[in-house]
């Protein structure tokens, strides 16, 4: 009777209907616990995924592409972003110096810095989208599903980039700070994401967090191919597998992009409006056109109206 227990339990576990029903009970499970699971324990959960847990150590390590944020020529440490751009070939310096800015101008779109990762359908399709490049449709999914119980599963904050005209969510980038590193441990986007260099402004951002937070190198983690990893080159990160000694020292909490210190040459972090969500923990960089210098002008001889009599808008007051 046992033995026929079991074979039900198994029959009925491996039917479509069993694997969907354990899919959705356990991507619950992850939900709730990156919603509301204690920090101490993502940590743990963290090291796991990011390859420096204890039995992670006893495995060779992969190699990943790691930045140090010391100068070269000075031996000092670099005291912005600009002095890492501006010391890269032409190619890579002239994308990070000129054509973000452009691609920001053509696309608009808005950052905003999570502070605690929390799984919904938007950020699953995006995964899914990116992971399409290289899969077929079931594993593409399966793959996607997997990550992203991970990406929830972590700690770390979650730069969202959503569309600023109809507000999808379009690429992710997760960060994590340990010790002296910046890593950056996840990122994904979608097709039109990939026009708008929002690799490279991530890149950017991060060089920037590091620098602010005092760390000392950023990890940009292991590459599949190698067109990855020579695109990382060009970028000044050299792919080594001494990297986990770095990792030793406690979690921090990451910078929001909106404090970061990017200079007047990144307009994205510096000409746009800023936004504080005090309820929910976030904060937001948007980039939005500039107002009608005419609409500007009559707002501005609105209010210089109504400051001219105060008495007449006094007494409206009082009789309304």
């Amino acid at each position: 009777m046992l033995s026929r227990a079991v074979f039900v339990m198994a029959f009925a576990a491996l039917s479509p209907l069993g694997v969907v029903a354990v899919a959705l009970n356990v991507s619950l499970v992850a939900v709730l616990i990156g919603w509301f699971g204690p920090r101490g324990w993502k940590q743990s959960f963290s090291l796991g995924p990011m390859g420096i847990s204890h039995f992670a150590r006893k495995r060779p390590s992969k190699p990943h592409g790691i930045f140090s944020l010391v100068s070269s020529r000075q031996q000092s440490q670099l005291s912005r972003w600009e002095e890492w751009a501006q010391s890269l070939p032409r190619s890579p310096r002239t994308t990070l110096l000129k054509q973000i800015t452009k691609a920001w101008t053509r696309s608009p779109f808005t950052i905003r810095t999570h502070q605690r990762v929390a799984l919904s359908s938007e950020i699953f399709q995006v995964i899914y989208r990116h992971q399409r490049r290289y899969y077929g449709t079931l594993q593409a999914a399966l793959v996607a599903w997997s990550r992203c119980l991970v990406l929830g599963l972590m700690d770390g904050t979650l730069d969202q980039v959503r569309r600023t005209k109809d507000q999808r969510l379009v690429a992710i980038c997760q960060t994590i700070v340990k010790g002296k590193v910046v890593r950056i441990q996840w990122f994904y986007q979608d097709e039109e994401a990939s026009r708008s260099l929002l690799w490279f402004t991530f890149l950017a951002i991060n060089v920037q967090r590091g620098i602010q937070m005092g760390c000392r190198f950023i990890d940009a983690g292991p590459s599949l191919y190698n067109d990855a990893v020579q695109l990382k080159e060009k970028f000044a990160f050299s792919s080594t597998t001494s990297w986990r000694d770095h990792y030793d020292g406690p979690f921090k909490d990451a910078i929001s992009c909106c404090d970061l210190k990017m200079g007047s040459t990144f307009p994205p972090c510096t000409h746009n409006p800023t936004t504080i969500h005090q309820n929910t923990g976030t904060s937001e960089i948007t980039n939005r056109p500039l107002q009608d210098p005419t609409s500007a002008e009559e707002n501005c001889l609105k209010i210089c109206k109504q400051l001219s009599h105060p008495r007449r808008r006094h007494t409206r007051q009082k009789q309304t």
